[in-house]
């Protein structure tokens, strides 16, 4: 339920995802999908299933759009093939995951200036940077922002927590895309037309495969860019160190 105890309007990703799995992966059997499920694990075959998937919203775009009334909304997002891309991935991980995974609901449209200055505000932009799927790290956001709002001191200031995907990042560790929660308390995904400055980050959720290896890099670009972080790699590598964390704790006894 949405403000006011209104239904939820259904968002132009939600809708796109839907014919996805209704009509483009509902068309297949079950070995197809397995297939799929297993070619998106490799680089190389996730692009080329991103891009078989927009072809196919592109090619069924009238299908589509018999779904909604909102045909304005829907021709700018069939117009913006970066869009598009993205709701792919989101597919992708959806599909990973189980019919049971939550969705995501992505702004079509980026945000400019102004309107990004109007959510943020002047408020501390706390950065969640992650590398897992975002159709469950949405929930982290969440979390973090309802505990901050019920935590906030009367006359404090505002710290806008911003689930950032480390592709999200630029080489000076500033955010083109994050998901974030909006006046009715729902987790969304925006992209801002001018990249938005961090001033905290905490690194969760790296693909373990890479995690050390990303986490230090990282580590470096917020280090190099003047932002605090709140576990910076040698830090948590230490932490990680059983050896040496006993040997800290003898020392303390």
């Amino acid at each position: 339920m949405g403000v006011k105890g209104k239904p939820e309007e259904e968002g132009i990703s939600e809708l796109l995802l839907g014919y996805l799995e209704d009509e483009v992966f509902g068309r297949l059997g079950q070995s197809s999908l397995e297939a799929i499920k297993r070619r998106a694990l490799d680089p190389s075959g996730a692009e080329a299933l991103k891009r078989w998937i927009v072809d196919s919203l592109l090619r069924e775009r009238d299908k589509v759009s018999r779904r909604t009334l909102r045909r304005v909304d829907l021709e700018a997002a069939f117009s913006d093939r970066a869009f598009l891309t993205r709701i792919s991935e989101v597919a992708l991980e959806r599909l990973r995951c189980g019919p049971n995974a939550p969705t995501l609901n992505i702004e079509p449209k980026r945000l400019s200036t102004e309107e990004t200055q109007k959510i943020l505000g002047e408020g501390i932009n706390f950065g969640l940077i992650f590398g897992a799927e975002s159709i469950y790290f949405q929930d982290v956001v969440l979390a973090f922002q309802v505990d901050e709002f019920s935590s906030r001191p009367l006359r404090g200031g505002k710290v806008n927590v911003l689930g950032v995907h480390l592709d999200w990042l630029t080489e000076k560790g500033e955010a083109v895309r994050a998901l974030l929660v909006d006046e009715s308390w729902r987790v969304k995904e925006v992209g801002f037309e001018a990249a938005v400055p961090l001033h905290v980050v905490q690194t969760l959720h790296l693909p373990f495969s890479r995690e050390t290896d990303l986490h230090r890099r990282l580590s470096d670009t917020f280090r190099d860019a003047g932002i605090v972080q709140v576990n910076p790699y040698e830090a948590s590598e230490r932490a990680d160190d059983k050896a040496w964390t006993h040997e800290l704790w003898l020392r303390c006894r």
